[in-house]
């Protein structure tokens, strides 16, 4: 019974991803910046598997409280020069849920992550987002003559814990970040273990039931 509840939270919890991503432009297909030949299921949020902090276009959407509209459409949500419509495919504000496709479904990026992802303006924005072997430029310098250093890559060191260090003149903070492809990959892992194993508790149950009535001296045990 156990299994078959988590089974049920694990399910309820795609759905819940894929409604969040119905509700906007290409909502399926937006890119990972760290890799673009692969997706972003969790979209509002720093994780790239979903759950946890928002990014700034999460903050913006607020769960499913706001739709899509011209208002979210034309804002520039991680501040990267496009707005959340260019980034989406949907660059007039024209798409709405349930209607037409977008107009673009090509060259999309993300709208709650700052691109270039390298660029020293982003770095500085964004010192939650582990990237595998990318790294921000340490030269750069932001206001009041804070110093970004790089966003330390984990590289073929399998061992080394990858951490991303924002160092300032006034603190030093230390983000230790996952790498949420493995993540993700352990998600669908154990949903697909559990669909089985409660697929099999179910036919146990269906086959228990049939033998009693087939055989009534089995009511008895």
């Amino acid at each position: 019974m156990k299994i078959f509840v988590l089974l049920l939270a694990f399910l309820s919890a795609v759905r819940c991803y894929q409604s969040h991503q119905a509700r906007i432009p290409n909502g399926i297909r937006v890119p990972d910046p760290c890799n673009s030949a692969q997706f972003w299921p969790g979209v509002g949020h720093q994780k790239k598997a979903g759950g946890g902090s928002r990014n700034p276009f999460g903050v913006l959407m607020g769960g499913i409280q706001v739709q899509w509209g011209r208002s979210v459409c034309e804002t520039d949500s991680d501040g990267d020069g496009r707005t959340n419509g260019e980034e989406l495919g949907d660059p007039n504000c024209q798409w709405s849920m349930g209607g037409n496709p977008p107009a673009l479904s090509t060259n999309l990026s993300h709208p709650g992550i700052c691109e270039p992802i390298t660029s020293p303006d982003c770095c500085a924005k964004q010192t939650w987002l582990y990237c595998h072997n990318i790294v921000c430029d340490k030269s750069s310098e932001t206001d009041g003559g804070d110093i970004v250093n790089e966003i330390i890559a984990n590289g073929s060191d399998s061992s080394t814990t990858p951490v991303s260090t924002v160092t300032s003149d006034r603190s030093t903070t230390i983000v230790t970040s996952r790498n949420d492809d493995t993540v993700a990959t352990v998600f669908t892992i154990l949903g697909i273990t559990a669909a089985v194993i409660a697929f099999l508790f179910i036919l146990c149950l269906k086959l228990n039931s049939k033998l009693r009535r087939r055989c009534p001296e089995l009511a008895r045990i």
